[in-house]
């Protein structure tokens, strides 16, 4: 019966101090979570780098194993924001793969598909595919 005698000022305090330990994790999980970014490119050498002069492939889909997609910006350029919370004390690999169907007619790539890279808890990482015109 004293739960129902529960002044409001109490349910107040009790609300603000869930909701500074909501913000406090969310805080520190934006902290430990890992974005990725890349690009992908024409690749004219097909030697797998992006050298001087090869720009990147707008409009192309790349994505992860969980389902996210994300389509390269007029540069070629992707991010992902948070992709994953990686192991604190080893890392954890993360995957990610060019929707063949997506690049320009033509092209293949030239580098492997999926990609992955390391992430590290709080980093960036980069992560690029290639793609050239095949004879």
């Amino acid at each position: 019966m004293a739960a129902k005698w529960v002044s409001q000022g109490s349910v107040a305090v009790f609300a603000w101090a869930m909701l500074a330990i909501l913000i406090r994790e969310a805080r520190a999980q934006s902290l430990e979570c890992a974005e990725v970014i890349g690009k992908v490119f024409d690749d004219r050498n097909g030697n797998g780098y992006q050298d001087k002069g090869e720009k990147g492939l707008p409009g192309v889909r790349v994505a992860t194993p969980n389902g996210w997609q994300v389509i390269t910006d007029q540069h070629g350029r992707f991010h992902v924001t948070c992709a994953d919370f990686p192991d604190h004390s080893i890392g954890s690999n993360f995957i990610m793969k060019v929707d063949i169907r997506s690049l320009p007619t033509g092209y293949r790539l030239t580098t492997e598909n999926p990609g992955m890279v390391r992430l590290t808890s709080g980093r960036l990482a980069k992560l690029n595919f290639g793609a050239s015109v095949q004879p």
